[in-house]
């Protein structure tokens, strides 16, 4: 992965973090790796008891549905910030029709 990406207009944009991070289903995925492979990475960080979160969860999973649903271009990871756990996550995105990839952020993040 390049140090930075190229803005549209014209201007250099930091590089993200390199992380790697295990999903509900006990996955590893690793950023840098997707976007070598040309992904575009959607993250989205949430709570599993914001309100906001749980509204926005039928377009971003309509996001992920549009691009291939996790099969094209475009993945979209769901980060959960408030210490549920993978049960708890799950349950959740089910509840709310989420169908993306989720992760618990608490300790499975490693850069």
């Amino acid at each position: 992965m390049s140090s930075s990406m190229q803005a549209q207009d014209g201007g250099k944009l930091p590089s993200a973090t390199d992380f790697t991070l295990t999903d509900t289903q006990g996955n590893t995925w690793n950023l840098y790796e997707q976007l070598d492979a040309g992904k575009t990475v959607v993250l989205d960080f949430f709570s599993t008891t914001c309100g906001s979160c749980i509204s926005s969860v039928p377009n971003i999973n309509q996001l992920w549905i549009d691009n291939g649903s996790g099969n094209g271009s475009v993945l979209v990871w769901g980060i959960e910030t408030n210490n549920a756990g993978n049960v708890q996550i799950d349950s959740f995105m089910v509840n709310y029709g989420g169908q993306y990839t989720a992760f618990q952020l608490k300790g499975m993040i490693r850069f």
